[in-house]
């Protein structure tokens, strides 16, 4: 099937050469008939799951008009930006920053909007993919920074 995800495998040269549950369902996740490709407005009552499909002009005006609504009723505090990562995939700075810009997108997008209000997944995702997806998924945490804190002048 030329073009298309049919099969992932682990790195056997690694030293875990192992691969989580996630990445081996890749193509059921990529090629699922419930994957979210374009925007989608809800047309019906909270929970009754009553959507439409709108261009991405349509979609980009419904945030701006909102953003811009919030703003003016209550100021710029009152909008926050969470970014990150869901186990390496691209978080909000990868896709809106400039090419060659190594900023977040706290710094493109909410602090010139006038906003200082920004968080991230950072410590939520560690947990997450050293810590407990490890254990869960390959039987057994990652131990490579045992060995520094046993070395460790200071904890």
């Amino acid at each position: 099937m030329d073009g298309m995800l049919v099969d992932i495998r682990q790195d056997t040269s690694h030293t875990l050469g192992m691969i989580c549950r996630r990445g081996r369902h890749a193509p059921e996740i990529v090629y699922s008939e419930h994957r979210l490709k374009y925007p989608m407005k809800r047309v019906g009552p909270k929970r009754s799951y009553e959507f439409e499909r709108i261009t991405w002009d349509e979609a980009y005006n419904i945030i701006v008009d909102n953003l811009n609504r919030i703003k003016e009723e209550s100021g710029p505090e009152a909008v926050a930006i969470y970014t990150g990562r869901g186990a390496q995939e691209l978080s909000l700075c990868d896709m809106f920053q400039p090419k060659g810009v190594a900023v977040s997108s706290a710094s493109n997008i909410l602090f010139p909007f006038g906003s200082p209000n920004t968080m991230g997944v950072g410590a939520l995702c560690y947990v997450s993919l050293h810590m407990i997806a490890p254990h869960v998924t390959m039987g057994r945490m990652q131990t490579n920074m045992f060995t520094d804190i046993e070395n460790a002048e200071m904890i």
